[in-house]
């Protein structure tokens, strides 16, 4: 999407307008004692970050989905985050989880169209990928951006150096505690 922002974290989620097949069973009496097993399948069309494989479908006629994804859901980090004058393990940055959304009304949206040959729009702060957002058709694509912004938190571990890392507990377990916002040590142990 070419942003580029100060942030300690960047996702990217792209949803694909698929078929996704229901599976209904039920079991009926019939005469004699014995059971009879009814499969019905349902197909509904739905939003979903993951590629749904229509060839496995027990009616893949008028139900077919695209192979692959063009864009992908991405997660980014940056590689060096800091508490102060401490560096941050890659273990724990991940969990600064407070995400605010990406502005993407200035994304090159002709070089997006290119990549996944659909035309781009820019609505409600996401692209949509497809001739018409209230009309979607199969293979339209959703696409939003948020970001972990430098913020405060609380850490609980070991100063080694330059850096904080997981100590040994005196129950032989390595501890290293973060949580977004201000919080007492004793308080985030409770949690």
């Amino acid at each position: 999407l070419g942003i580029k922002e100060n942030a300690i974290g960047l996702t990217r989620t792209v949803d694909m307008y698929q078929w996704k097949e229901y599976t209904e069973t039920k079991t009926e009496s019939q005469m004699g004692g014995s059971e009879k097993t009814i499969k019905t399948y349902n197909y509904k069309k739905i939003w979903s970050q993951k590629l749904l494989d229509s060839s496995s479908f027990n009616d893949q006629a008028g139900h077919q989905n695209p192979a692959a994804m063009p864009v992908e859901s991405q997660q980014q980090y940056a590689q060096t985050v800091t508490v102060g004058d401490f560096f941050l393990p890659q273990s724990v940055i991940g969990e600064i989880s407070e995400t605010s959304p990406v502005n993407l009304s200035k994304v090159n949206l002709s070089a997006i169209q290119k990549q996944i040959n659909k035309p781009v729009h820019y609505v409600n702060n996401q692209l949509y990928g497809g001739q018409d957002y209230q009309n979607p058709q199969i293979g339209d694509l959703r696409i939003k951006a948020t970001a972990v912004l430098p913020q405060t938190v609380s850490i609980i571990g070991q100063q080694t150096g330059n850096t904080l890392q997981p100590y040994m507990a005196k129950a032989g377990q390595e501890v290293i505690l973060l949580t977004s916002g201000q919080e007492s040590p004793d308080q985030m142990i409770h949690d």
